[in-house]
């Protein structure tokens, strides 16, 4: 079996640069993502505080060019989900859902996953029910109503403005959380925003969605989809009690799992860079 020198769990902006500054001081590397290159990047609307852009990229665009720069960098990578993250003898060994990878150094870079909301009538599976506008159908003149006033919600509900969708956030308190640019450039779009709401209860009929408000006015929105923008929670990843015990010692988190409140993609790129180099130096010193 291949001994890296580093593995890394997670393929978003953090992962990436983290792999992409290793590759360049000469490191043996891995990254193993699961879902999509890119991570929430690729949600992004609007991407202006990266330096280096000439102007205003989509996400996708953004994460595109990420992957042309791994690519010519020859980094290797692995669609596969990490299982288990275990250290039981002098290096970590990495169990995927496909292969299995012993590694001097580990870096956990898993992002987040979007907050969970339990709606009274709404099974969590229900497929009028979705956390990324990027898993909706493709259709044209849809209604969506989206819970959340961050920026995120007002993001995403830019974005489905622009494909032509109607569009309603309804937001629990008396303003949204989000930049005011941003908010008055959704209201721009002809997005409509209910304030000091929530739901109340829900139910599906003949493929529509009936949410009931608690507003103190008894609102009723009918649409096709529920997109719920509440926020993000660090994605969790087994790490067995002895890998554990090496944080700082060989195991890394970089990127958003570990950046609290304070997450860009920008700050992603820039932790994924200096644990590269935490790294480079833990190996070099070992």
């Amino acid at each position: 079996m291949t001994i890296f020198d580093l593995v890394i769990v997670g393929g978003g902006p953090a992962g990436l640069a983290a792999g992409l500054q290793a590759s360049h001081m000469g490191l043996n590397i891995k990254i193993m993502e699961k879902h999509r290159w890119g991570g929430r990047l690729g949600l992004a609307r609007k991407v202006e505080n990266v330096p280096g852009l000439t102007r205003p990229y989509s996400g996708t665009q953004v994460v595109r060019r990420l992957m042309v720069q791994v690519h010519h960098a020859g980094l290797s990578t692995e669609f596969e989900t990490c299982e288990l993250i275990d250290h039981p003898a002098a290096n970590f060994v990495l169990k995927g859902s496909l292969n299995t990878y012993e590694s001097r150094t580990v870096i956990v870079a898993t992002g987040v996953r979007p907050k969970q909301l339990a709606i009274q009538g709404i099974d969590p599976h229900d497929n009028n029910l979705f956390y990324s506008w990027r898993d909706l159908p493709r259709k044209k003149g849809v209604r969506v109503a989206i819970i959340g006033g961050g920026e995120a919600a007002f993001d995403q509900a830019c974005t489905l403005a622009e494909k032509s969708a109607s569009v309603v956030v309804v937001i629990r308190s008396h303003k949204p959380r989000a930049f005011e640019i941003l908010v008055q450039e959704a209201k721009n779009l002809g997005v409509d925003l209910i304030l000091n709401a929530t739901i109340e209860w829900a139910e599906t009929k003949d493929q529509e969605m009936l949410i009931h408000l608690s507003d103190g006015l008894n609102t009723t929105l009918s649409v096709d989809y529920l997109l719920v923008a509440i926020g993000t929670t660090p994605s969790e990843i087994a790490i067995s009690d002895s890998a554990s015990a090496e944080v700082g010692r060989g195991l890394f988190w970089a990127g958003d799992v570990c950046s609290g409140s304070y997450r860009q993609a920008a700050i992603a790129f820039g932790d994924g860079v200096r644990k590269a180099m935490i790294v480079y130096d833990y190996v070099k010193g070992h």
